[in-house]
């Protein structure tokens, strides 16, 4: 399926009326398979070794955040970037991105 429109969003938990619109980056030239069309993910990493401020021992990156001044590309906003946290906290929480990223596909007329 192709994508509907130029702009992909960030959303913010389950409310469809709470997302940040991000200007998308698409392309169909050089993908495969041929003709089809893809989207850059919207979030960068940090320029550095991890993609992110800590490493850790899973990863096998030691943590240097002095390293990780920029972004690889700007983000859209700036909540918008990172790889977010791996990791638990002392009550078992996960950390994860607060958002989702969303996008419109053109569905063919051939589909129900």
């Amino acid at each position: 399926m192709k994508f509907a429109g130029e702009w992909s969003w960030a959303q913010y938990g389950d409310d469809s009326n709470n997302r940040k619109r991000i200007k998308a980056k698409r392309t169909s030239v050089g993908t495969h398979p041929r003709g089809s069309q893809w989207t850059r993910n919207p979030i960068p990493a940090w320029k550095c070794a991890s993609g992110g401020r800590q490493g850790y021992k899973f990863d096998g990156i030691t943590p240097n955040p002095d390293s990780c001044n920029e972004f690889n590309f700007d983000p859209a906003s700036p909540d918008l970037a990172g790889y977010g946290m791996h990791a638990e906290n002392h009550h078992g929480h996960r950390f994860k991105f607060k958002f989702h990223v969303v996008d419109k596909l053109q569905v063919p007329h051939d589909l129900e």
